[in-house]
């Protein structure tokens, strides 16, 4: 499922800032922006249920788990702006505009999307994440 598909999921009010597939299954992990009353911006992250969606039906949301967010897909966005991952704390990811940019070998890249490649076994590792970038490319990143 491609950046445009997903993005028509989004619920009216919340832009789509990126996503994130895993090899485990074909659920997607979204992060949105939607404004708030104050003028502010605030993001949050939802599971899309691709495997609990019938054929042709609507695709149920789920929030993350309170372990999610602290281990793995939670973020905080910093007084700059900056959203960054719980499993990625050192990569900032500049939200204050659209679209979401990564510093990626030392240019700036429109990022739609993550991939994560997952090690099986009784603790999940990560193997490697590949970036999806606007222009069509990717960008593999080593765990």
């Amino acid at each position: 499922m491609d950046s445009d598909a997903i993005a028509a999921l989004i619920p009216s009010g919340q832009t789509l800032l990126f996503w994130v597939k895993r090899s485990t299954n074909r659920n997607v992990i979204v992060y949105v922006a939607s404004g708030d009353a104050s003028g502010g911006v605030s993001v949050d992250a939802y599971w899309l249920m691709f495997e609990k969606a019938a054929e042709g039906g609507v695709v149920p949301t789920e929030p993350l788990t309170s372990m999610e967010r602290r281990m793995a897909y939670g973020f905080t966005v910093d007084a700059e702006g900056c959203l960054s991952l719980a499993a990625l704390p050192s990569r900032k990811l500049p939200i204050g505009g659209s679209p979401l940019r990564a510093h990626l070998d030392g240019g700036s890249e429109i990022v739609e999307g993550l991939f994560v490649q997952m090690k099986r076994g009784i603790v999940p590792r990560v193997d490697y994440v590949q970036v999806h970038l606007a222009d069509g490319t990717t960008r593999t990143l080593s765990a």
